[in-house]
């Protein structure tokens, strides 16, 4: 039986209709190839929603402040639910745009599993890598990273924590 995780995710007009498209499909296929399905949420959650219900608030912002802009996104992986992409920041990616396509899902995944995990830490190769090389980037477009085993225990370990978290609340 597969973990269900809700994602609310807004913001995606400051993403090209093409990147948008395939991006959360491409984030779905990734988990569900390790036991986890993503109820997708396309709206802003209500003050406070996300938390209990133990879901992701994921916000896209489009252009960023200045051209310096490295960050690709932020998440918050103690508190558990927000997550930032800046999806300005990927503009070289953008004349591609199965490129664009694959680098905004990379990221989207590598966030959500940030929060997923319910901890701040990054792998040698893969998904969580915390640098993607130009070799990463040329591999994801033709298909996704995949995880590492630890990745995978750590998300399946964060998703039982947020159950128990659920459960003690509701009592």
């Amino acid at each position: 039986e597969k973990a269900v995780v809700t994602a609310y995710i807004w913001g995606l007009e400051n993403l090209p209709f093409d990147v948008r498209t395939g991006s959360l499909q491409i984030a779905s296929d990734v988990f569900s190839k390790i036991g986890v399905s993503v109820k997708w949420r396309q709206k802003k959650p209500a003050e406070g929603q996300a938390q209990r219900e133990r879901a992701l608030a994921i916000r896209i912002v489009g252009k960023t402040g200045g051209s310096s802009q490295k960050t690709l996104a932020a998440a918050r992986p103690y508190e558990g639910s927000e997550i930032t992409i800046f999806y300005g920041a990927m503009g070289w990616a953008s004349q591609h745009p199965q490129l664009a396509r694959m680098v905004f899902a990379h990221v989207l995944v590598h966030e959500m599993t940030h929060n997923l995990q319910q901890v701040s830490q990054h792998s040698k190769t893969g998904m969580m890598k915390e640098r993607w090389t130009s070799e990463d980037f040329a591999a994801m477009q033709w298909k996704p990273l995949s995880f590492e085993p630890a990745d995978v225990e750590l998300i399946h370990r964060g998703l039982a924590n947020r159950s128990l978290q659920m459960a003690s609340a509701a009592r």
